[in-house]
């Protein structure tokens, strides 16, 4: 019998394949980024169908089996494209490709799901932000994920918006008048990461 595997997860994509059913790229708590499919999910009678969707943090259920990961069950906490504003779904949807490209193979990193669930978090709180806001959000959570994985050094002008994962106004306002220096920091890392 297997073991069921159970979750929390941000939805990071999702492709249809066979009749019916969907693979989904998952960035979960527990066992870092995997592919789980689900059969039958696109049909109209599956119990999935609305439960899980690209973009949504969801407390998942998964088996591992000699084929890879299945889903068994999901229900979803919410919707970043429903509970948003367009300017930030679209840095949430830059942020899942850059979760996607960066992490590599299966392991837990529960620092940087929670600094990702702080960040979504403190972005269905605040939907509408300053265009200019939403750019030094967007920098602030890209260089903690960066942080986390261990592209960015020690630099003592971006210790503080790196030293734990709560997001407030105190970290954007500074974001903004360093926003140079750190897009410097990010733009040097995601080079050297050669992904």
């Amino acid at each position: 019998m297997h073991t069921i595997y159970h979750t929390d997860a941000f939805v990071l994509d999702e492709i249809p394949y066979g009749e019916a059913g969907k693979v989904y790229t998952l960035f979960t708590k527990k066992l870092g980024l995997i592919r789980a499919s689900a059969q039958g999910v696109r049909y109209e009678k599956s119990k999935l169908r609305f439960s899980i969707s690209k973009y949504a943090k969801v407390h998942v259920a998964l088996v591992q089996g000699k084929s890879g990961w299945k889903l068994t069950n999901a229900y979803a906490n919410y919707n970043l494209f429903k509970e948003t504003e367009l300017s930030v779904f679209r840095v949430i949807v830059r942020i899942f490709s850059l979760l996607s490209r960066l992490i590599q193979g299966e392991e837990a990193n529960e620092t940087l799901f929670e600094t990702i669930d702080e960040s979504m978090n403190y972005l269905t709180r605040n939907k509408k932000q300053e265009t200019n806001n939403i750019n030094d959000v967007e920098c602030v959570i890209v260089l903690r994920i960066l942080n986390n994985l261990g592209y960015i050094g020690d630099h003592k002008n971006i210790k503080f918006f790196v030293l734990d994962n709560i997001l407030n106004n105190e970290h954007i306002d500074a974001m903004n008048k360093n926003r140079a220096h750190v897009l410097k920091e990010i733009n040097r890392a995601l080079k050297e990461s050669h992904l």
